[in-house]
């Protein structure tokens, strides 16, 4: 939470009054865990069309070798499937699971022409984690 409080002072310096905490909190993403087998993070948020957005960065992917038309394996919840690393929603991914950049500049979930939420069952704060093979 310190870093929380050092933002806290900044905005009150800079912008405006922020009165606790917990008012700048909801603004802050959670970090993710990386080893060197695994990539973990979480769903921070999921749309209208059943995207689902991570807190895991492409960054973080191309870090760990993965590329663009890779099929990424992931394990979602309890789930474990391949997700191909498309670069647009566009992107067939033949019934299954595609993983794209979003207007946030984070990894996404989604299902071409379908819900990825429903398909995958996953809600707000569910953990998923990328597996690296070395």
């Amino acid at each position: 939470y310190k870093l929380a409080e050092n933002l806290i002072h900044t905005f009150k310096f800079y912008y405006t009054e922020v009165d606790d905490l917990e008012d700048l909190k909801q603004y802050l993403i959670p970090l993710t865990d990386i080893t060197d087998d695994e990539i973990k993070g979480e769903v921070l948020y999921i749309d209208e069309f059943g995207n689902c957005q991570t807190n895991i960065s492409p960054q973080e992917l191309t870090d760990k070798g993965f590329k663009i038309g890779d099929v990424i394996p992931i394990k979602i919840d309890n789930q474990e499937l391949g997700a191909k690393w498309c670069e647009t929603y566009k992107n067939e991914t033949i019934g299954g699971i595609g993983i794209v950049t979003d207007s946030w500049g984070m990894a996404s979930l989604f299902l071409s022409n379908g819900n990825a939420q429903k398909l995958l069952n996953c809600k707000d704060n569910s953990k998923v984690i990328i597996k690296v093979s070395n």
